[in-house]
């Protein structure tokens, strides 16, 4: 049986449907607040038969292959991208329809995010047209509920892009440690946000303050200043007001 996960060991959850990314038509930025992606990454083959004299069983081939239509959806703003789209296949200027073949087919490409929002699949899908668009849904003014707008994609295929490769584990810890000059210390022991470390006497050799303006002296990304000078060996503690998952 092969390993779920070859970098990520400690895991064993299967990644959630919950995050991914939508871009569109190479674009660098994603489209925005697009909150389903269904019906799509499913491929069907035709089956050829054959029946053959003297044989008592139907022999099977494969033909044809024909891949889902892709619909997404998202919240009704002031973005006309999905329209402008779906206004290629067909849109009526003064009443009289229109048609712009040149933007019709576009290549999308989907990230599925992991929980800390790094993507860990990637799917590209080619020549993708709207067979199908709804700018507004039912409206009710006795429902709580955002207006969505559905574009449906034809699409010509789909595949993986297995470059991407596997990112590297999440971890609780934030991995802090003290450094003054080239020596590193890493925290006796860390419980429940607070992190105690062992320091020796040191007068110099601490990180120059985050350059941002700030007034509070932090730790983010190990550029800090701690507001001591050791003369002698101290105990440090450090207490964390708020964390996430680290990679």
């Amino acid at each position: 049986m092969g390993k779920p996960f070859t970098v990520q060991l400690m895991r064993s959850m299967p990644y959630p449907s919950t995050w991914f990314l939508v871009y569109i038509a190479g674009s660098t930025s994603p489209s925005a607040l697009v909150s389903k992606v269904s019906g799509g990454f499913k491929r069907s083959t035709d089956v050829i038969e054959y029946k053959e004299g003297g044989n008592p069983i139907i022999l099977k081939g494969p033909g044809r292959t024909k891949y889902e239509p892709i619909t997404l959806e998202r919240g009704v703003t002031q973005d006309t991208d999905f329209m402008n789209w779906a206004n290629s296949v067909q849109v009526l200027d003064k009443g009289s329809p229109n048609a712009s073949l040149k933007a019709l087919r576009q290549n999308l490409r989907i990230d599925l995010l992991r929980e800390d929002l790094v993507p860990v699949k990637r799917f590209y899908i080619y020549r993708a047209w709207p067979s199908e668009y709804q700018a507004l849904p039912d409206l009710d003014a006795g429902t709580n509920a955002v207006a969505i707008e559905h574009l449906k994609l034809e699409n010509e295929g789909w595949a993986q892009d297995l470059t991407l490769p596997e990112p590297p584990a999440i971890t609780e810890d934030p991995g802090l440690s003290v450094q003054a000059g080239k020596r590193v210390f890493r925290p006796l022991s860390g419980r429940n946000g607070t992190y105690t470390f062992a320091l020796p006497a040191l007068t110099d050799g601490w990180w120059a303050r985050e350059a941002d303006g700030a007034s509070l002296w932090r730790w983010t990304n190990g550029d800090a200043l701690l507001p001591v000078r050791l003369t002698e060996p101290a105990i440090l503690e450090v207490v964390t007001s708020g964390g996430a998952i680290y990679a």
